[in-house]
């Protein structure tokens, strides 16, 4: 019995460390994959991903051309920190085999990231100013599709605000007061500009931020 306990823990880790060895290896190589680096150019700079199944913990520096990979997270020093599974990461590999990204690529791409990038950007002090949601109008409870090409099933979340703070599910939850329907080139915009007004955070850029929020809104959501 004990003899295959042993044998038991022995498998599980190994496991472990070939998940962590391959989700590294991934994105080492997708380091110089400059359409991949295009794509995600001003998205964000620095990504603190933890694996998901493993717990492994790294963090993707983008460098204009090309991305740095370096083990571990220092949180203050990233944009952006966010869970992900092995399948997303090694999911990264095929998408630049080719050396462009299509239109489902980049939705596989936006519907692992969306939710998480949003999560943590409404966690930004701004994003929960009464002054900008004044300003740009916003609902307490919104909810958003992306939506895939060739019958993909759409990636769905539910934005509610409550008591100064936002809170982001995945899934459809309450009455909403505005419906987003978006593509994923439409979510990478959107991605940009909030990324640039966090990036760039001052009362004038966050001001842009909102004036520019409520005309790109006009094309991609309604009200209930």
């Amino acid at each position: 019995m004990n003899k295959i306990k042993v044998l038991f823990f022995a498998t599980l880790i190994f496991n472990s460390l070939n998940s962590q060895t391959s989700s590294m290896e991934a994105w080492a190589n997708l380091l110089n994959k400059k359409e991949l680096a295009e794509y995600f150019s001003g998205q964000f700079e620095t990504l603190g991903i933890i694996v998901e199944e493993t717990n492994e913990r790294f963090t993707v520096h983008h460098k204009g051309d090309h991305f740095e990979l370096t083990n571990g997270i220092e949180e203050n020093k990233v944009n952006y920190i966010i869970p992900l599974k092995l399948e997303n990461i090694k999911n990264m590999q095929s998408h630049a085999v080719d050396d462009k990204i299509s239109s489902n690529e980049s939705f596989s791409i936006m519907k692992a990231l969306f939710t998480p990038l949003t999560k943590v950007s409404l966690q930004n002090p701004w994003m929960s100013s009464r002054i900008l949601m004044w300003l740009m109008d916003i609902e307490n409870n919104i909810h958003v599709y992306l939506i895939g090409h060739d019958s993909l099933p759409a990636n769905m979340h539910t934005l509610q605000y409550s008591d100064g703070s936002w809170k982001v599910e995945n899934g459809l939850h309450g009455s909403p007061d505005r419906i987003f329907k978006m593509s994923a080139e439409q979510a990478v915009d959107y991605q940009k500009h909030a990324f640039s007004a966090m990036k760039n955070s001052s009362i004038s850029n966050w001001w842009k931020y909102g004036v520019w929020y409520k005309e790109w809104r006009k094309t991609v959501s309604i009200v209930k």
